[in-house]
């Protein structure tokens, strides 16, 4: 039965391995194995499709890998897929800067902070 039931689960089993991946990915990160964690997050990508938290995550673990430029992509793709999203905007922000953009990293985060005025790390960044 299971065998089968897993044969027949199409998208279902793709998105809880998706999940799993961005899991692996996190922690990954969180040991600072950055090209694992953009690995994990990458896989996942091409399993789910566009997803901004992915995309966020793979934008922080290429910064952290010295990576701007594809943070920078990675972020933009998080803020095309949610807008109102404060995070997008952050890693935005950040990858910006690290670029040498700072006019650009200020407005993204300024945008951060318009959209969660709460948010402490975002405030600290300002």
């Amino acid at each position: 039965f299971f065998s089968r039931a897993v044969r027949h689960c199409g998208g279902v089993c793709t998105m809880f391995k998706a999940d799993g991946l961005k899991d692996k990915g996190n922690a990954h990160f969180a040991a600072k194995r950055f090209q694992e964690a953009i690995d994990c997050y990458t896989e996942a990508l091409q399993l789910k499709g566009p997803d901004a938290v992915l995309h966020s995550n793979r934008s922080a673990a290429h910064l952290d890998s010295g990576n701007a430029k594809a943070a920078m992509m990675d972020a933009y793709n998080a803020v095309d897929l949610k807008p109102n999203w404060s995070k997008a905007h952050f890693r935005l922000s950040n990858s910006l800067r690290a670029m040498s953009r700072p006019e650009a990293a200020l407005q993204s985060m300024e945008e951060a902070h318009r959209l969660a005025p709460q948010d402490k790390t975002i405030k600290a960044a300002l």
